[in-house]
């Protein structure tokens, strides 16, 4: 299974939006040539933030309502099979050889990058198991991305912010016109964005989508530990989720939104806050110690991260590493906003921002460099709340660190923890 995703990893990526436009044709013609259709709701989810705790809020609602769930989600933390979820947990890799193997070797297919092959995989996959409920992450932007050649019934966009703006646009404006490209006649369109830009709203009205838009169409509003949902004079006191709450709140009105389709019930609301969690976001590896990841990779979900963060950052340690593609100085400004108690990583990695730049950016000094190899050894050391977080990548190393090589000051406590 792995040597066939090493053989997928070697496509190319795009590099025009003629490229990406082309790669939409031949997914759109592959679906159309085998004559597949499904009735049940397709529903894509963009933005710049908060997709992940938008696909596992909905998942949680429907599998408490008694559906079966079908999720496509990215990038993923250690193992790319980790993208392909069937009620909440990873398919197996049998099923996903099935799909994947035919699609591999079709020539009609050769054009297709890395992650236009994974969404026709995930595409083909929920057509064979065929789930009460497809949810599809969008990659990047949405106009141009693979997912928008789906036939979806249903969009929800998170957020707006300023990520991939090579791909985007420079402009909030022009990122949220691409992102809003999902957007098609008749379908059910949530914006969570609580700012959407006035172009993005009149592209959705020029297409003919339904529009329910946070602050008119629905609220959402956490106040103390309570998220206060409300809709059409009807108000939700649910608990306060672990997940992003704007997310959330639109999770939730795309629910109202398909009730016809898929029907549930409001109690399923609050056993779905109170569990759905994704591996990786605002995650505690280590309860002892207080070690917590999260893969915030941009200035606006690091600002998110930085609110949410529960204890008093004089009592606390942060460690980064972030990718060369990424706005890093507008992060680390905005870390530096609250605290300078800051470690680099040097990552193995090359695509990530070498330690030594970093460090010089935040007038630190050489000793807050750590090396990857080492963060085991620190991590069990440290005895201060701790904060990892600006890549996917030093997620998974910190997290694998946290079920490998983590140090309990009783061993015979570990089963009980993990229970």
């Amino acid at each position: 299974m792995h040597e066939l995703f090493k053989q997928l990893e070697t496509r190319m990526g795009k590099g025009s939006n003629e490229q990406f436009a082309h790669g939409q044709s031949v997914i759109r013609s592959f679906i159309e040539e085998t004559g597949q259709t499904f009735s049940k709701p397709i529903i894509a989810v963009a933005g710049t933030n908060g997709k992940g705790s938008c696909v596992a809020t909905l998942t949680e609602i429907y599998l408490r309502a008694g559906y079966q769930v079908g999720a496509y989600i990215s990038p993923h933390l250690n193992d790319v099979i980790e993208r392909f979820l069937l009620n909440g947990k990873p398919i197996d890799e049998h099923s996903l050889k099935q799909v994947l193997m035919p699609l591999m070797a079709d020539e009609r297919l050769a054009s297709l990058s890395y992650f236009e092959m994974l969404t026709l995989c995930a595409w083909q996959l929920w057509m064979t198991i065929d789930p009460d409920v497809i949810i599809m992450e969008v990659g990047l932007g949405g106009r141009l991305d693979a997912v928008s050649a789906l036939p979806v019934t249903a969009g929800i966009i998170t957020s707006i912010g300023f990520d991939h703006v090579a791909w985007l646009g420079e402009t909030l404006d022009e990122i949220a016109v691409e992102k809003v490209g999902i957007a098609k006649p008749g379908i059910p369109m949530v914006i969570a964005e609580p700012n959407m830009p006035t172009e993005a709203i009149a592209v959705i009205d020029q297409v003919g989508s339904k529009l329910y838009q946070s602050g008119f169409a629905y609220e959402a509003h956490v106040v103390d530990q309570d998220f206060i949902w409300s809709c059409d004079g009807q108000v939700l006191h649910l608990p306060r989720p672990k997940l992003h709450p704007q997310s959330v709140g639109a999770a939730l009105m795309m629910v109202k939104a398909l009730n016809d389709y898929v029907p549930v019930d409001e109690s399923c609301f609050e056993y779905a806050l109170t569990h759905a969690e994704i591996p990786g976001r605002f995650e505690c590896i280590n309860d002892h110690k207080q070690i917590w990841v999260d893969v915030a990779h941009n200035v606006p979900a690091v600002e998110h991260l930085m609110q949410r963060w529960p204890f008093d950052w004089e009592e606390t340690c942060c460690i980064v590493a972030i990718k060369q593609t990424k706005d890093w100085k507008g992060m680390l400004k905005t870390l530096m906003t609250e605290t300078k108690h800051i470690y680099v990583v040097n990552m193995e990695d090359p695509q990530m921002v070498p330690a030594d730049e970093m460090i010089k950016y935040m007038k630190i000094d050489e000793s807050f460099v750590l090396e990857e190899a080492d963060l085991a050894s620190f991590l069990n050391v440290i005895n201060e709340k701790t904060l990892v977080f600006g890549s996917f990548n030093l997620v998974n190393v910190a997290r694998q660190i946290g079920i490998n090589q983590l140090a309990w000051d009783d061993p015979n406590t570990q089963g009980d923890a993990d229970a």
